[in-house]
């Protein structure tokens, strides 16, 4: 047999090269998977109860959450209990 053939099968059978292989392959994986986020749609949920006073919240997502709360305001048609219009 040939001494390179033997010695890459001597390898291929070592732990060593087994871990260098998981490794490889997790790579790969977390590629994929980081791939596949990367084109997910980025629509998100967000609660606007506390946007005006949290510091988390940037501009843009607090003037969002006003127009959003506006515009909820002027189409409410608030009604008595009984149905009718107040």
């Amino acid at each position: 047999m040939n001494t390179s053939l033997k010695s890459i099968k001597e390898m291929a059978a070592s732990p060593f090269a087994a871990c260098i292989w998981l490794g490889a392959m997790n790579l790969v994986l977390m590629g994929l998977i980081a791939a596949v986020l990367s084109l997910s749609p980025k629509n998100r949920f967000v609660n606007c109860s506390m946007a005006d006073f949290h510091p988390d919240f940037s501009s843009k997502t607090r003037q969002m959450c006003r127009s959003a709360r506006e515009s909820q305001i002027t189409n409410t048609h608030f009604s008595s209990s009984s149905g009718a219009p107040l």
